[in-house]
């Protein structure tokens, strides 16, 4: 009897092993053909996901294909693709928000300190 419950374990461990789709892809700029580190990659509808490497590249592990990625990442307008099969994926990111030069000034307001009581 126990050798019966222990095959049928490891069969359906097996199984649902089996069941598990892993997604390879690499995110890049439109802009200049550069890879993109830290882009957001979810799946649509669900709270798996994961994050591009320095290189642009993600792997990211779905029960079932077909699933839709939401690539998401600052300065850059939100995508989603619908991935059908098990191939590498290559997204190509187009800027959003226009990113011109930033300038840091110094302000001082004039004022007394405050001083803690004794």
């Amino acid at each position: 009897m126990r050798n019966l419950l222990f095959c049928i374990l490891l069969l359906v461990v097996a199984l649902s092993s089996q069941s598990q789709q892993l997604i390879k892809g690499k995110v890049k700029s439109t802009d200049n053909d550069s890879s993109l580190a830290r882009v957001s990659v979810s799946v649509k509808g669900t709270s798996m996901g994961t994050v591009t490497d320095e290189g642009g590249n993600f792997n990211l592990q779905v029960s079932s294909l077909p699933v839709t990625l939401v690539i998401t990442h600052t300065g850059f307008a939100r995508q989603e693709i619908i991935v059908r099969a098990n191939e590498s994926t290559l997204i190509n990111l187009e800027r959003d928000i226009p990113l011109n030069e930033v300038v840091v000034a110094p302000t001082r307001t004039k004022g007394t300190s405050v001083n803690s009581p004794t």
